[in-house]
């Protein structure tokens, strides 16, 4: 054996880094030019784009507990990438060294700038100078709620892909009755099937474990399809495409995997707590569990502004206090 393949790094002992996405929705600069092109743009959006969408730019500190919680219960996590906006600045700590801002413009081209949408930002993030072969990205709400051993995400060089399996005859079906992001996964599904992929997965709402070269290869085969789709400034439930579901699918055609189901127990979605007296009370009892049991990793989705003292209490006992400028 070679001193080269003695010394050459094992997927247990590769580094991963962890890639978060964050705006800061209050920002005016960020508001009055999001607004220029919503006027724009405005004869093709659906009515709650028109609206702003201010339920997903809403923020009450969510990333500083979620980094918090990434170095306190994942401490194998090499460095911490933040994608923004040009300007914006996320409430971390910054003098860390391995936290590591990314602004738009280092990895998305110009031609698709600016934009206000996840999807896409999200086919880009591998593009990060540095990033580690793999990482796992997370939105600012994803937070690791207890220790998680890297074999969590990659076991015996697989990695550990959580969700599930949805077939060609069922992706059509609910590509054409679903709404909203189920539309935007199945519409993704059907494309991946027509692609020729025998298996296409959906991951569930949590931590991702990608592979930047799986990346890679989905952008060398699905190139036209993804560049209409990220040429959108905003979320377009017609349009977009699921990055999550194509790198994961490709992933499966590509290395050995496994898949994991946790019955999305490692979510809690408080979208109608303020208007459902019964989503309130199961979103209260969810939050007390917390207490006795929980999964390795949770997120509070969603959480409305009538809301953020009780769910930031609970974080505070948690992680402890996060300062709030």
């Amino acid at each position: 054996m070679s001193m080269a393949e003695i010394s050459a790094p094992t997927p247990e002992s590769e580094p991963i880094d962890l890639v978060y996405l964050w705006v800061d929705g209050a920002d005016p600069a960020l508001r009055a030019l999001k607004s220029q092109y919503l006027e724009r743009e405005s004869d093709r959006l659906h009515g709650s784009e028109l609206l702003g969408e201010e339920a997903r730019y809403l923020q009450m500190g969510e990333i500083g507990y979620s980094v918090r919680s990434a170095r306190r219960f994942a401490p194998w996590i090499r460095n911490i990438h933040i994608v923004v906006a040009p300007g914006q600045r996320p409430p971390v700590d910054l003098d860390d060294p391995r936290i590591r801002l990314v602004e738009h413009p280092a990895i998305i081209p110009a031609q698709f700038l600016p934009t206000f949408a996840s999807p896409s930002i999200e086919p880009f993030v591998h593009r990060i100078p540095g990033l580690s072969e793999i990482f796992i990205y997370a939105n600012d709400d994803f937070l690791f709620w207890r220790p998680t051993p890297r074999e969590h995400f990659v076991r015996d060089g697989r990695l550990q892909l959580r969700g599930r399996h949805r077939s060609r005859w069922w992706a059509r079906i609910a590509a054409a009755t679903s709404k909203g992001h189920d539309r935007i996964v199945n519409r993704t599904a059907v494309l991946l099937h027509d692609h020729g992929l025998a298996r296409v997965h959906l991951p569930e709402h949590s931590f991702h474990v990608m592979r930047r070269s799986s990346c890679e290869r989905v952008w060398a085969e699905l190139g036209g399809a993804l560049r209409a789709a990220v040429a959108l400034r905003f979320r377009d439930d017609d349009r977009c495409l699921f990055w999550q579901t194509m790198v994961n699918s490709f992933e499966e055609r590509d290395h050995p995997t496994a898949t994991v189901r946790t019955f999305g127990g490692a979510q809690i979605s408080f979208a109608h707590v303020t208007e459902n007296r019964f989503d309130a009370l199961r979103c209260r009892l969810r939050l007390a569990w917390l207490t006795v049991h929980a999964p390795r990793t949770v997120c509070f989705n969603t959480v409305p502004v009538a809301w953020h003292a009780r769910v930031r209490a609970v974080l505070d006992r948690h992680y402890g206090a996060i300062e709030r400028s």
